[in-house]
């Protein structure tokens, strides 16, 4: 039987000199990608009004303590389907947002116990991470400012991925 995926949204919010992306590493008894490293995000709510960047903002929010006030800086970026075949499964659209570089991440130990602003390179190599975060991160690789990463992903157009389930690991098909 095939589980539907819900609704969620991530925010990719970055920081200038260097680039540096927000992570924040889930509880190791979460439902969902237990003790691994990830971008703020969630499930869409009812109070979200079907708002995708509404969600990210409130999911931010509600992980990290950093409020971002104007849903239209937010740009979407890439949308990811978890395959066919898991247990649970999620249709998460991330966006970009940028920070200033003063900002500081709180977590509440609860659905995040902790949080770190790093470059994507350091985090590719250090960090504990899923499939669509790993992807999201690569496509940050070779942008020296938030502001030229965000600009080139205005106006994209985003296809859903959706990997696929070879030997138990993700894939692209």
């Amino acid at each position: 039987m095939l589980v539907e995926a819900i609704p969620a949204a991530s925010l990719i919010l970055l920081r200038d000199a260097p680039l540096e992306v927000l992570m924040i590493r889930r509880h190791q008894n979460a439902s969902f990608v237990p003790d691994a490293w990830v971008f703020p995000g969630g499930a869409v709510e009812e109070s979200d009004g079907g708002d995708m960047r509404i969600t990210a903002i409130r999911e931010t929010r509600e992980e990290t303590g950093i409020s971002i006030d104007d849903p239209s800086r937010l740009v979407l970026t890439s949308r990811w389907i978890t395959p066919a075949g898991a247990p649970k499964r999620f249709d998460t659209w991330f966006y970009l947002a940028k920070a200033d570089h003063g900002t500081e991440a709180t977590f509440d130990g609860n659905e995040a116990v902790d949080a770190l602003w790093i470059t994507p390179d350091r985090a590719l190599a250090e960090l504990k991470m899923v499939f669509p975060t790993i992807r999201n991160l690569e496509a940050l690789r070779g942008f020296e400012t938030a502001d030229a990463l965000i600009a080139s992903r205005r106006g994209a157009i985003i296809e859903p991925v959706q990997p696929i389930l070879v030997n138990g690991k993700p894939t692209l098909p």
